[in-house]
């Protein structure tokens, strides 16, 4: 068992260095905005943050999480009505 823990390090090492090679861009200091720099012209700061469309923030501190406790989708919609809308969403 102890051959195997080299082998798993180095591609545990080998999986983090391609990953991280990998990564295009890090923005998390940036705010995100209502702007989809994939499909239209944003504009950047000087950091290369967008600087076009509206910022992005949740309007209250709290938010709400809802777990089923039972087999219905959502309260007061249809297993059919939810299949439906999850089609047209993909």
């Amino acid at each position: 068992m102890t051959a195997i823990r080299p082998v798993v390090a180095a591609l545990l090492a080998a999986t983090l260095l391609l990953s991280s090679w990998w990564c295009t861009s890090a923005r998390a200091y940036c705010f995100s905005t209502t702007c989809d720099s994939k499909h239209e012209s944003c504009g950047e700061d000087e950091h290369g943050c967008p600087i076009e469309g509206e910022i992005l923030h949740w309007a209250r501190s709290c938010t709400e999480l809802w777990l089923p406790t039972s087999a219905e989708p959502l309260p007061g919609i249809t297993r059919e009505q939810f299949t439906d809308a999850a089609a047209l969403a993909s």
